[in-house]
This record gives structure tokens, sequence and C-alpha cells, in this order.
């Protein structure tokens, strides 16, 4: 149904959730949808209902981490966020893979970082 019509199977999603708010995966189900639906404070807040209904889940967080990564690239909250799945299931390869791949994309080596004139400590010529 997302592939026809995105709004109604959004809709059919929170009906879903409507129908069973304790269950964390139709949360995080509804959290997808909205997600590919372009409606990233919307799926946002679906995964962190679905964390809330069950914050022992590994999956939530990884889910959350993804979502704002994919919104707002990588920052503290995403990986605090991966390392809580990796904390919860240390054992699923997949969060410390994405974990070790979110560093590695904001790890630069010195040579390549840009610089103002005055961090490096010449003059501009004005």
């Amino acid at each position: 149904m997302e592939g026809i019509n995105p709004v109604a199977a959004l809709d059919e999603s929170e009906r879903a959730v409507g129908l069973a708010p304790w269950n964390s995966r139709l949360q995080s189900g509804l959290g997808e949808v909205a997600l590919r639906a372009g409606r990233s404070e919307e799926a946002f807040a679906a995964y962190l209902e679905a964390i809330e209904s069950d914050p022992y889940r590994a999956s939530g967080w990884w889910q959350l981490a993804r979502a704002k990564m994919a919104a707002h690239g990588v920052d503290a909250e995403a990986l605090q966020l991966l390392s809580r799945a990796i904390e919860l299931n240390p054992t699923n390869p997949r969060y410390s893979q994405a974990l070790a791949a979110a560093k590695e994309s904001v790890r630069q080596s010195t040579g390549t970082l840009l610089e103002s004139d005055p961090a490096k400590g010449t003059r501009s010529s004005k």
C-alpha cells in the first residue's frame, strides 16, 4: 500500500497502533512507514513510543538512530542510540557495524579538515 498511497498506509499504521498501543513492534512499523512517507518527526515520535513501550528491545534504539541519521546526519545522539542498541544486544552484528560506520563517517584526518586563516595562524590578504 505504501507504494500506491503512502498517506493511506500511514493512516492504516496509525489505526493499528491505536488498537494495540502497547505493541512496540506496531509502533516501530508506524515509524518505518512515516519515515518512508517523508514524515521524520512522526517517525521519531513512533520510535520513541516503541522504546518507551519496550526499552529492552534493541531494535527500537537502532531504528531511532537510523531515522535520526537519515534526517540529520550522524551526531552524538545517534551514536548514543546505537551504543544503547549494542548494550542491549551485543551479539547482533548489524548494530556494531552501524556504530562503526557512523563513527567512521565523522572521522577525518587532520590534513583534510577545513581551517580558517586564523586557525592556521596566517593573515588574510585584505
